[in-house]
């Protein structure tokens, strides 16, 4: 019995690329501006949103370049 030799090629998805420095530096200062207005919110807003404290507390905690 032979053996066909069917070579099969992996398929992967392309990678995007490395976003420029001036987008990075958009990116990061969107999040800082997002991050100090939701600090700024009341309470029942936050709530209206579906957002509690602690997670709010720990959305603002974190550095600009991390997601």
């Amino acid at each position: 019995m032979a053996h066909q030799n069917v070579s099969r090629r992996a398929t992967y998805a392309p990678i995007p690329p490395e976003p420029s420095l001036l987008e990075r530096l958009r990116t990061w200062h969107a999040r800082w501006q997002m991050r100090r207005r939701l600090e700024d919110l009341p309470l029942d807003r936050l709530h209206d949103m579906g957002i509690d404290e602690i997670d709010m507390r720990t959305e603002c905690s974190k550095p600009f370049w991390r997601p």
